[in-house]
């Protein structure tokens, strides 16, 4: 992960917390310097959050306020990946 071990993702409107996400170290023929693009969607506001650039391998993880339901995954024509991450409403 470039600059952060880990970090929160938060919608751009409501500002909710909608995702954990954390570093994972290289595994063996993956791409440590892959660039992937995150976006969240928001449960609550229907919204989602801002894009967030990252490299590497890492791991979502819910919060009190979203818990994550699906991940889909696309790859553009220069073999960066865009995620965008459906959440339901957690329990706050």
């Amino acid at each position: 992960m470039s600059d952060e071990e880990a970090f929160t993702i938060e919608c751009s409107n409501c500002a909710k917390p909608l995702s954990e996400v954390w570093a994972l170290p290289p595994k063996d023929g993956s791409n440590p310097n892959k660039n992937v693009t995150i976006v969240v969607k928001c449960p609550w506001c229907g919204d989602k959050s801002w894009a967030k650039k990252t490299t590497g391998r890492f791991a979502f993880g819910d919060t009190v306020h979203s818990r994550i339901e699906n991940v889909e995954s696309k790859l553009d024509e220069d073999g960066n990946e865009h995620l965008m991450v459906m959440t339901g409403k957690g329990t706050e």
